[in-house]
């Protein structure tokens, strides 16, 4: 990095953009130390993209504790995607019944980019009608003493699932108004002012959502509690 600042010149260069990495982050630093007029500023899209895979693919850590306790039912549900996916697409017989209900394709997820799962889910939601009538067709059926086809079946026709995959699905669309956002702001501002407001709003911001969207998880899991309650589940 400081090669391609000295091969500009210094005094050309005013800001270095970066995934926030800790490596490209310590040598952001560097930079400063050395050349004072210099920022270094974190990519705000992979920002992004880490803030949502915070809340949305919780790790169970000490400093996380409050963030898993909400959010955890929503990686459980997404792995729940991911198994009927791997489910249907590891077997040729298994396919071949996908294929007779449904006419579009299940996406990968790219191990990346969290957001490829966000992708899945939305391809599983706009497909749940084929999705279900497979399940409970005769050709299904004929696997039904199969364990895993018996999850499959159970999950797709659970509608509580369903609700969870809207639920995430509808929160998500923040991140996507406020990537677009940053993207078109960023983009006309000049240099030195990217770098001023980028580096001191960008963390306070995502914090705030941060603290939003995890309070919303919350809030849709009481209720659930709530709707189980009324059921008499």
């Amino acid at each position: 990095m400081k090669g391609v600042v000295i091969e500009i010149g210094a005094k050309n260069v005013v800001q270095i953009l970066t995934d926030n990495t800790p490596n490209f982050k310590a040598a952001g630093q560097i930079i400063e130390t050395q050349y004072p007029y210099i920022f270094w500023t974190p990519c705000v899209v992979h920002t992004l993209n880490l803030a949502w895979k915070n809340i949305c693919a919780a790790k169970n850590v000490d400093n996380n504790s409050l963030v898993y306790d909400e959010c955890s039912w929503i990686n459980i549900t997404i792995g729940d995607a991911l198994i009927i996916k791997n489910f249907i697409m590891n077997h040729s017989m298994r396919l071949a019944i996908f294929n007779e209900f449904v006419p579009l394709k299940l996406l990968s997820v790219a191990e990346t980019r969290f957001a490829s799962s966000i992708v899945m889910l939305r391809r599983f939601r706009l497909i749940k009608q084929g999705l279900q009538s497979m399940v409970i067709s005769t050709q299904w059926n004929s696997h039904r003493q199969d364990e895993g086809a018996s999850f499959v079946r159970k999950t797709l026709l659970n509608e509580r699932w369903w609700d969870k995959v809207d639920y995430i699905l509808s929160f998500v669309k923040v991140f996507h108004v406020l990537n677009l956002f940053t993207r078109w702001f960023v983009l006309n501002l000049t240099p030195t002012l990217k770098s001023f407001v980028v580096i001191m709003g960008l963390s306070s911001l995502m914090g705030s959502f941060r603290y939003i969207l995890v309070n919303l998880a919350f809030f849709f899991k009481l209720q659930c509690c709530h709707s189980t309650a009324e059921r008499g589940c």
